[in-house]
């Protein structure tokens, strides 16, 4: 179908028509891109090259020797045809999410390969491809490799090899690597595609790998992808800066997010709103038989239903025989503390290892909602330390979230007195530590003047919990209702989020439950499990309600 009028380009227009008209159902960032890409286009002085357009998809179906589906054009366009008036490109950056089996690598392929021509027209414009496996980063490698091998116009334009393929007259090269941070250090891009970086927990990768860009004209960085498991981290951070750019809280970008998913989890019953999430579905005919046989186990087999739902409707699926709380339910902990000076609260204390992490916090109960003001000591000497995300532990230590350490342990008599400082602001009733972990901290309380109880219908200030899957069973339907009603605050805490979203819950033969650590040495748990300490005497702790001072005003006046 063609557009009888054209008011940007017939491939941007028929885009912009298939997702206006709704020819096939889309999801709500695909209506969001479009409003805000004709703002852009209306509103900016953005020159439209037809020419360039036309070149790169002419060349592109005459080589591959198939058409090009809408969504791809589209993008085409938007990467090849429009500049600034000073000839800089209004895009140098694309984010492509859609569920698996949207052709992602047919796209890449047609991709490499033109930017290697003298169509593209500029010389030396390397391009690499990073993927977080080797055989990954040679699937659209070795489609551009085998074509030019095949055919024996191409074969005399390019000298290839299992390691490079070389345009010999515009000497532009692609290459393949694995997402390692220690190679390819120091290379000069034209170009740079991250294959699935829905597996990145840091921007370590991404930074080496785009280290030498810019000194290419038009440099480009795509990333293309599923969904996948790893939250508040590289995919999440660019989902989040795709709504702010098209609400306008972020101006100016030169990012192009183009994002294919279902809208809600429910909506997967339908198996027509399936194309949401993968554009090319109409199409690859064969390929929604294959789902639809897939959807039918994974009905029966939760972890298939896991796969299916990350992966091929882009909505990131936990098992919820296994978190201790769903990934928006750990976002929604994120909201404000309220005033707490002089309430009364029970603290919690967690360590795996006093050479490594000591979490601790305080639990409040306050107009039907619980708050937990977390706070972790660090030892700059744990040798588990370089394993872990190093994003999270400078956001948090940003927000002073840490204490730094740098004794072979962390020190008791500084965690006592940690405790000591916040009985200044708040009413401790208690200090929950389990009895496995605490006698290398009862001396230190002790000489602080904090009594030790043993039992939590005596009188004292530290209680010995029992540990393991007993307290774990005991509070796992307490916080389970918390975190589901959205009735457990933590502010805006980045370690108490990683912490919830590193543990998992390991159900017993016995009926009982016990939280574990999804990994043992990089995703540490401490904050968490020194909440789950407090939460089990939090029976202790009364509720305060804040009273409106207008009621009491008007109540005053009546009496």
């Amino acid at each position: 179908m063609v557009m009888e009028s054209m008011k940007y380009n017939k491939y941007i227009d028929r885009w912009f028509e298939i997702v206006e008209n709704e020819e096939i159902r889309v999801c709500e960032e695909q209506k969001m891109l479009v409003r805000w890409l004709k703002h852009k286009l209306d509103t900016e002085k953005i020159i439209i090259n037809e020419e360039e357009i036309e070149k790169a998809i002419v060349t592109k179906e005459k080589w591959f020797e198939y058409q090009l589906l809408d969504w791809e054009k589209f993008l085409d366009a938007c990467e090849y045809g429009l500049y600034y008036e000073d000839g800089s490109l209004v895009f140098n950056e694309f984010f492509i999410m859609a569920g698996r089996g949207f052709g992602k690598n047919g796209y890449m392929s047609t991709e490499v390969f033109y930017q290697t021509t003298k169509q593209h027209g500029i010389k030396n414009y390397d391009i690499d491809i990073i993927a977080t496996s080797e055989s990954q980063a040679k699937t659209s490698f070795m489609d551009v490799h085998d074509m030019i091998e095949e055919n024996p116009k191409l074969n005399k334009a390019y000298n290839i090899t299992l390691e490079e393929i070389r345009n010999k007259t515009t000497k532009s090269t692609i290459n393949y690597n694995t997402s390692n941070s220690k190679t390819k250090d120091g290379r000069r891009p034209g170009h740079v595609f991250f294959d699935e970086i829905h597996a990145y927990e840091d921007y370590k990768n991404i930074k080496v790998h785009t280290s030498g860009g810019g000194k290419k004209k038009n440099f480009r960085i795509t990333y293309i992808t599923t969904d996948g498991d790893v939250r508040d981290a590289v995919i999440d951070d660019y989902k989040k800066e795709a709504r702010d750019v098209f609400t306008g809280v972020i101006e100016n970008s030169r990012t192009l997010f183009f994002i294919c998913k279902l809208d809600d989890e429910k909506e997967v019953e339908d198996p027509e709103n399936w194309i949401k999430a993968n554009p090319s579905l109409n199409v690859f005919k064969d390929l929604k038989i294959t789902m639809l046989d897939e959807y039918q186990k994974a009905l029966r087999r939760p972890s298939l239903y896991h796969e299916f739902m990350t992966k091929r409707m882009n909505i990131p699926h936990q098992d919820e025989t296994r978190v201790v709380a769903k990934w928006e339910d750990i976002v929604a902990t994120n909201q404000e503390i309220p005033e707490l000076d002089g309430e009364s609260c029970i603290g919690g204390l967690d360590y795996a290892s006093v050479r490594d992490f000591c979490g601790v916090g305080l639990l409040f109960k306050k107009n039907s909602k619980k708050i937990w003001k977390s706070h972790t000591f660090i030892n700059r000497n744990s040798p588990h330390l370089p394993l872990v995300k190093r994003e999270v532990i400078e956001e948090a230590d940003a927000k002073g979230e840490i204490t730094w350490v740098t004794t072979p342990t962390i020190p008791p008599e500084l965690v006592a007195e940690w405790f000591i400082e916040q009985m200044a602001k708040y009413n401790i009733i208690a200090i929950a530590i389990d009895k496995v972990k605490a006698n290398y901290f009862v001396e230190a309380f002790e000489k602080v003047g904090l009594t030790v109880r043993t039992n939590s219908n005596k009188t004292g200030e530290i209680v010995i919990v029992r540990s393991g899957e007993f307290t774990d069973t005991m509070v796992y339907g307490v916080l389970e209702d918390w975190f589901s009603n959205h009735n457990l605050i933590f502010g805006d805490s980045t370690l108490m989020r990683w912490y919830v979203n590193n543990t998992a819950v390991e159900p017993r033969k016995n009926g009982n439950k016990a939280f574990i650590k999804i990994e043992q040495q990089s995703r540490k748990n401490d904050g968490f499990m020194a909440l789950t300490h407090a939460t089990s005497i939090q029976s202790e702790l009364k509720e305060t309600q804040q009273i409106d001072e207008n009621y009491l005003k008007t109540f005053l006046k009546t009496y």
